[in-house]
């Protein structure tokens, strides 16, 4: 079967043998896919490419019939992201998408979820604020894939208006006063969370960032994000760790 030729990000990579890699690549055509790189630990001198993570590669990939790793013969570095990686926020916070990306996806084709990322690391690099624009990127992503946050009304007693929002981590959604009592555990959202939370699914990266917020009700939105996220993934993104070693994490 002839290779395929694809825009891919790296989304990790680790060492495979004497001199090959394995790594991980979000592409545009196949989704996540894992695959031997064959000489791979000296990439930046056989494929111009150093490989790190998040940054933007042309790929020929050859992919096989069965199993789910395949083989990388060919890596054309396209965008390095620079501008992260020169601000230790940013690039925390570049990281952290990835490893999003890395545990919450799949070998389906999501061309969505692609362009997604090239929006928000484009626009991360040219903006401060970043944190913002993560919070952004993670409702549009559980979006994309089906794990939706309810935010239009009470899960369990559907209203939609409320003297004080709840959201409910393990349930998905938001809850009103008189129905948090049925959940595990809670934490208060503001009107203007849940409003802020509402705007990011159906506006670009760059309608969202601009709508006002207060930085407390952005605080609290941002962290029931994180650990809505969090509740989905197998492990919690080392990258927060880091963050939170740099002071940035709120």
């Amino acid at each position: 079967m002839p290779g395929t030729e694809t825009m891919a990000y790296v989304l990790s990579t680790k060492d495979y043998r004497d001199t090959s890699l394995l790594a991980s690549f979000f592409t545009m055509e196949y989704g996540n896919i894992k695959a031997i790189i064959k000489g791979g630990r000296d990439a930046k001198y056989r494929y111009g490419s150093t490989l790190e993570p998040f940054s933007l590669n042309r790929i020929t990939v050859y992919k096989r019939k069965r199993g789910d790793l395949h083989m990388v013969t060919a890596v054309e570095l396209v965008d390095r992201f620079n501008a992260l990686r020169t601000d230790l926020s940013k690039l925390g916070w570049a990281s952290y998408l990835t490893e999003l990306l890395n545990q919450l996806t799949d070998s389906e084709q999501h061309a969505d979820v692609f362009h997604l990322m090239a929006d928000a690391l484009h626009f991360m690099s040219r903006h401060q604020g970043e944190a913002k624009v993560v919070v952004i990127f993670e409702v549009k992503l559980l979006r994309a894939l089906g794990l939706t946050p309810a935010l239009q009304y009470c899960i369990h007693c559907r209203q939609k208006e409320a003297a004080q929002w709840f959201f409910a981590v393990h349930s998905g959604g938001i809850v009103c006063e008189n129905c948090k009592s049925k959940e595990e555990s809670v934490r208060l959202i503001s009107h203007e969370g849940v409003r802020f939370l509402q705007t990011c699914m159906r506006s670009t990266i760059q309608e969202a960032w601009m709508t006002a917020i207060e930085d407390g009700d952005l605080s609290s939105a941002k962290q029931i994000m994180r650990q809505f996220c969090e509740h989905h993934l197998s492990y919690k993104p080392k990258s927060l760790d880091f963050l939170n070693k740099i002071g940035v994490l709120a």
